[in-house]
């Protein structure tokens, strides 16, 4: 069952609504209800896509990645020994 609900557009939007119905043969109502239901779609399928990962996961992938990075680090080979001599 469809409830009817009044909303408020602007006039651009309206307006571009009108054309669209007028260019189709079709109602402002029937266009603004296609047009409202695609973009709910993709919203949906925008949703589905994004994965949450929780921390351990995200962890486990910074420790897979690790190796990778690594031979893009040419610091000093003794930073460990010597921090304090970088640190200023």
């Amino acid at each position: 069952m469809m409830q009817r609900i009044q909303m408020i557009i602007d006039d651009k939007t309206r307006l571009e609504l009108v054309s669209w119905a007028r260019d189709e043969g079709r109602s402002f109502s029937n266009v603004a209800r296609e047009w409202l239901a695609e973009k709910l779609e993709e919203k949906k399928k925008t949703k589905k896509t994004s994965k949450k990962i929780s921390a351990v996961e995200s962890m486990q992938m910074m420790v897979k990645a690790a190796p990778k990075l690594a031979r893009y680090d040419h610091g000093p080979s003794d930073l460990s020994q010597n921090y304090d001599k970088y640190i200023y």
